[in-house]
């Protein structure tokens, strides 16, 4: 029973992505002519799509236990790695330009000022290396938070976190192309004329800016909605770690805005994505299960005939 809801766990996950693949990939066909490059982009959506499916087929049959946890890890990992890159082109299919300025007219209504220019007056080197680690330590707390889990309460507690980590990320890039927003850096350059400056984290930190993060991808913060399945995940299944980590995914959510990374809508946006995920999941596993169990039973009565025809 356990390894039969442990190959369904893997398979749900599968599903999620490959029908976000799809989905990106009707939305590039669809709206072609205001996507640059769509048929490139297409190709890469397909060619993407199908070495997902090789890899996890390949990694199902091949390994066991915490190998296979790890390498699908890997593998929904660099798939949403990806997809980050990939939505940048769909992110005008709705709305030509950007929607920064309502969310800065929201904030400046609510609290007269907008949160990262507020933040500009408290940038020091310490606070900044602070913020910076915490940004950056984002990366390799992906796949840790999958080894924890497993470490803490089996694959199955692994599977729950990707199927979450999937989904959560799945509405911020939705969330992309719904209601585009530059982000800070990107709309109004000029109001940051001081320099963030610090040691190795911030560095890293400004490598990550300026080779992996492009105008948009902002509206929910990824950051923020991954922050807090992390979170979630790690109160369920062990308390101890919990305590260790909430400073450092506190901080992550500062660290968006004070880093400039974000406005704090993007980052209220993630955490609420990620929020609906973790409140919704019971109900879509319920629902997940359901078509798989549909798909069983269609299997089986179209097996029937044939079978028959053999006895006869």
């Amino acid at each position: 029973m356990q390894q039969n809801n442990f190959d369904r766990g893997r398979r749900i996950i599968d599903a999620v992505c490959l029908v976000f693949v799809a989905l990106l990939l009707t939305l590039t066909s669809v709206f072609a002519e205001k996507v640059p490059h769509w048929q490139e982009l297409s190709i890469q959506l397909i060619a993407t799509g199908a070495l997902y499916l090789v890899a996890s087929v390949l990694i199902h049959r091949l390994s066991k236990g915490l190998i296979a946890t790890m390498l699908r890890t890997v593998a929904v990992l660099a798939l949403f790695g990806f997809l980050f890159q990939a939505v940048d082109g769909l992110q005008h299919i709705i709305f030509a330009g950007w929607m920064d300025d309502v969310l800065i007219s929201a904030e400046f209504s609510l609290t007269g000022t907008e949160s990262s220019l507020f933040l500009r007056n408290l940038t020091n080197p310490v606070l900044t290396e602070w913020m910076m680690f915490a940004y950056v330590i984002y990366v390799p707390l992906l796949p840790l938070m999958a080894l924890i889990c497993y470490r803490s309460a089996g694959p199955g507690a692994a599977n729950s976190y990707l199927l979450n980590l999937a989904l959560a990320n799945i509405l911020c890039y939705l969330g992309f192309i719904l209601f585009p927003v530059a982000s800070p850096l990107y709309h109004w350059p000029e109001m940051y004329s001081t320099p963030l400056h610090g040691g190795f984290f911030s560095w890293c930190g400004e490598w990550i800016r300026h080779n992996q993060h492009y105008a948009g991808g902002s509206l929910p913060s990824p950051h923020c909605a991954a922050g807090t399945v992390m979170l979630v995940m790690l109160y369920r299944h062990n308390r101890q770690l919990f305590y260790v980590g909430l400073p450092t995914i506190l901080t992550l959510y500062v660290s968006t805005v004070y880093g400039r990374y974000h406005y704090a809508w993007d980052g209220i946006a993630g955490i609420l994505s990620a929020a609906i995920v973790l409140r919704f999941n019971p109900r879509f596993l319920e629902a997940m299960n359901a078509v798989l169990d549909w798909l069983k039973r269609l299997t089986v009565v179209r097996s029937i005939p044939s079978s028959v025809s053999e006895l006869n």
